[in-house]
């Protein structure tokens, strides 16, 4: 989750490359007046409206935005980052987010074999991948280790598939920094052209040197990797494709999924609905269990997510809001797709952990039940909408 960045974070030996110079933000219109002033750049507005604004910064000042964001305002992130003046205005074009019409009909008719698989599903190994990922002492996004890290999340899925000869999974290199995306794919038997996405950033930062991320976001694709494993060892079989995505890069802009998406809209691809996980281990609203982010999200497919929990997950649920560009699921609604991002907590009650050394497992009772109701949901998900 794009909430704390600091102008000090010291990369030091870990960066291996540095981000291209220069970046476009297109950022919330009333966030933008307030830290304006702050800015030593002395952005001016290129383009703006009540909504959004699309300024220049220096290339290191883009984690400084950041920053004063959650210690001035006290919220998180509030917009996307871009290389050019070209995509940010593109991203600027389509920020009135209306709803995008259903590509499917929103319907339950997949209940034996989404029970059976979501009957799969093991917090141990939930708890075991977030400890795995929260090992590697950052992930960031230029690190050595963020490297590494996502290649072994490739590893983790490629095993996990491997007896599949209708599974890929791919790293997506991206332009101007070195941490790949991950995106495995499930390709559908009738239907291949049409797509079903679950995604989750795989990268971490910290204000200091460790950036275990456990919360932040080891447990949104821990919790991508326990339903990959519970299709498989059901051998479930799409009618539509199904691709699983572990984002680089969100914590500085949403980067990673901002070239994914544009490259999908790019080639014209159908995709009929994408789920974000970012944050799934802290149970922070006492009475609600899973929350959908309403802002910036697709109404009709939130709608479909509260008729799947109350189906198959069957634990209270509610609504809130996060505000613009606060995670990848914007960068797949800018481009006109329908998307949802169900949310660990009311976005208020949200970890105070996250983006320290202190956002590890230890912390949350070394227990990842909360993140198990996740993966129950994501996997009703992708089956009923894959066939």
């Amino acid at each position: 989750m794009k909430k704390l960045l600091t102008a000090s974070l010291i990369l030091g030996s870990l960066s291996v490359s540095a981000a291209p110079k220069g970046k476009f933000l297109s950022i919330n219109s009333k966030i933008f007046e307030k830290i304006k002033h702050l800015l030593v750049s002395n952005p001016k507005a290129i383009t703006s409206n009540k909504d959004v604004t699309v300024i220049n910064v220096p290339d290191q000042q883009v984690e400084e935005v950041s920053a004063m964001i959650h210690k001035r305002l006290n919220r998180c992130g509030g917009f996307m980052a871009h290389d050019s003046l070209m995509e940010a205005q593109e991203t600027f074009k389509s920020t009135n987010f209306t709803s995008v019409n259903p590509l499917i009909e929103y319907v339950i008719n997949q209940k034996e074999t989404v029970q059976k698989i979501v009957n799969e599903v093991r917090e141990d190994k939930i708890r075991d991948m977030i400890l795995n990922l929260s090992s590697f002492e950052t992930r960031h996004y230029t690190s050595k280790s963020g490297i590494k890290s996502s290649e072994y999340i490739k590893t983790v899925w490629s095993e996990i598939s491997k007896h599949r000869s209708d599974v890929k999974v791919d790293l997506f290199q991206h332009k101007g920094f070195p941490q790949a995306s991950i995106i495995m794919t499930i390709l559908g038997s009738e239907k291949p052209d049409e797509v079903v996405i679950l995604g989750g950033h795989a990268d971490s930062i910290s204000d200091e040197h460790m950036a275990p991320g456990a919360d932040d976001n080891a447990s949104g694709i821990a919790s991508i990797t326990e339903v990959i494993r519970s299709l498989m060892v059901h051998d479930f079989r799409p009618k539509r494709t199904i691709k699983f995505m572990g984002y680089a890069a969100e914590e500085v802009g949403l980067f990673g999924s901002q070239e994914v998406a544009r490259s999908f809209r790019k080639l014209e691809t159908k995709v009929i609905g994408v789920m974000q996980l970012d944050m799934t281990l802290f149970k922070g609203t006492a009475d609600k269990d899973i929350v959908l982010i309403s802002d910036y999200t697709n109404k009709a497919q939130n709608q479909f997510l509260g008729k799947l929990i109350d189906e198959y997950v069957k634990v209270p649920w509610g609504y809130s809001v996060c505000g613009y560009g606060c995670s990848d699921h914007a960068s797949w609604t800018a481009h006109g797709y329908p998307a949802s991002f169900p949310f660990e907590s009311a976005f208020e009650d949200s970890s105070p952990l996250i983006h320290s050394a202190s956002d590890v497992l230890e912390n949350y009772a070394g227990d990842a039940g909360h993140a198990v109701k996740f993966s129950q949901l994501a996997t009703a998900f992708v089956v009923e909408m894959s066939n």
